[in-house]
């Protein structure tokens, strides 16, 4: 019988790579892709705050780099503190 894992809730932060301003056509495609991530920007960055379900923190945050990718974008950076609105206004 095969040993089911059980998946959690993770929580991090992906940064977009050469993209500054979060416009009405980035988030469009982005949430075309995934539904447990909030997108925003802040300070000239594009951040997508995610909730994954997954086994394994590594492969949360690998199925959301995959689907950044089929939005046609690439991820500078990756996060495990969420960026957030409130921190955002706090650096800004």
């Amino acid at each position: 019988m095969p040993v089911k894992t059980r998946a959690t809730i993770h929580e991090f932060t992906i940064i977009l790579a050469d993209v500054e301003e979060l416009t009405p056509d980035l988030a469009d495609a982005l949430y075309e892709v995934f539904d447990d991530g909030t997108a925003g920007s802040c300070n000239g960055e594009v951040f997508i705050d995610f909730h994954r379900q997954a086994p394994t923190f590594s492969e949360a945050v690998q199925s959301a780099i995959a689907d950044v990718h089929k939005a046609a974008h690439e991820v500078a950076r990756v996060q495990t503190e969420q960026i957030g609105r409130a921190s955002c206004r706090e650096r800004g």
